[in-house]
C-alpha cells in the first residue's frame, strides 16, 4: 500500500524543509508535524497536476523505508485540487490506515475501531474521569511545598480539550436542543480530529478517500470515535456514582462556545 502524495507550489520548501506557516494556511500542518525535513519526507521538483512547476512531497512510512513513488505521473495517479495544494493517490493502491500511521502512536489505553471499508483504526483514550488513566503524554511540575502537579503535554492539550467536548456531547445527547448546540458538521469534524491523533489525516485526506469510494466515516463510526476517546462506559459509571457531576457538566456545556478545529 502507499500513502498520499502532496503537490505544493515551489515556495513551500526551502533548504530541504517544509514551511510550517504555509502548511498551516492550507490546513495540513498537523499531517507533517513530525516530518518537516527531507530526513522524513521525500521531495521532488517537477511539473504537477496543474501544469505548473512545483514540488511533490511524500512522507516516509511510519514502519520505515522510503516511498515507492515520489513524482508526478498522470497515467498512474489520481489528483485532487485542495485550493492551495494538490492531493494525489496511486491508482489501485489507495491509502489505508496502516499507511497513514504516525511514528508515535498512543494506544494504551485505547480502542480499535472498524470503518466503513472494514479497515482498523487505533484511537487512544484521551479524556477520562479524575484519577483514571489516559493515553496522552503528561508534563510534571511541583507546588512550592513539593506537591506533584501533572497536566497533558502542551502539544496534545487541544486533543484533550476536544475530547472533553465529546464527553459533554455524549452527556447531553438525549436532551432537547441537541442539534442546535452540536451541529452535525462539527461533530464529524471532531471525529476527524480524533483520528488525527494517531494518523496523518485532516478533512482533506478523508475527503479524497470519500471521492474515491473509500469513505472512512459514517454515522456509527463518528459516534464510535467519541466513545473511544472518552472511554464513555467509564463516564457512565462515574456519573451514576456522582450524579451531581453529570448535571454540572450539562449546565456548563450549555454556556461554553463549541470549540472545533478549523
Amino acid at each position: 500500500m502507499a500513502g498520499f502524495l502532496y503537490f505544493f507550489p515551489p515556495d513551500f520548501v526551502e533548504k530541504g524543509k517544509l514551511d510550517e506557516d504555509k502548511l498551516r494556511n492550507v490546513g495540513i500542518d498537523s499531517v507533517f508535524s513530525e516530518n518537516m525535513t527531507s530526513e522524513n519526507c521525500c521531495f521532488h521538483s517537477c511539473t504537477g497536476p496543474n501544469g505548473k512547476q512545483g514540488i511533490v512531497a511524500v512522507l516516509h512510512p511510519a514502519s520505515g523505508g522510503i516511498p515507492r513513488e515520489v513524482s508526478y505521473n498522470e497515467q498512474s495517479q489520481t489528483w485532487f485540487d485542495q485550493e492551495g495544494f494538490w492531493l494525489g493517490v496511486t491508482k489501485g493502491d489507495e491509502p489505508a490506515p496502516v499507511d497513514l500511521m504516525r511514528k508515535r502512536m498512543f494506544q494504551f489505553p485505547g480502542m480499535t475501531l472498524i470503518d466503513v471499508q472494514k479497515n482498523a483504526w487505533s484511537l487512544p483514550v484521551v479524556c477520562v474521569p479524575e484519577g483514571e488513566d489516559h493515553a496522552l503524554p503528561v508534563e510534571y511540575g511541583f507546588e512550592p511545598n513539593g506537591k506533584l502537579l501533572t497536566r497533558v503535554d502542551t502539544h496534545y492539550r487541544s486533543a484533550w480539550d476536544l475530547a472533553s467536548q465529546a464527553v459533554d456531547y455524549l452527556n447531553d445527547a438525549d436532551q432537547e436542543g441537541i442539534t442546535e448546540r452540536w451541529p452535525h458538521e462539527k461533530l464529524v469534524s471532531m471525529a476527524v480530529s480524533f483520528l488525527s491523533i494517531n494518523y496523518r489525516v485532516t478533512h482533506h485526506e478523508i475527503g479524497v478517500l470519500w471521492k474515491l469510494e473509500k469513505a472512512v466515516l459514517d454515522h456509527e463510526f463518528v459516534a464510535a470515535t467519541f466513545m473511544a476517546v472518552t472511554n464513555w462506559k467509564r463516564w457512565i459509571e462515574y456519573f451514576k456514582k456522582y450524579p451531581v457531576k453529570k448535571k454540572e457538566r450539562m449546565e456548563r456545556a450549555k454556556t461554553l462556545p463549541l470549540r472545533v478545529p478549523a
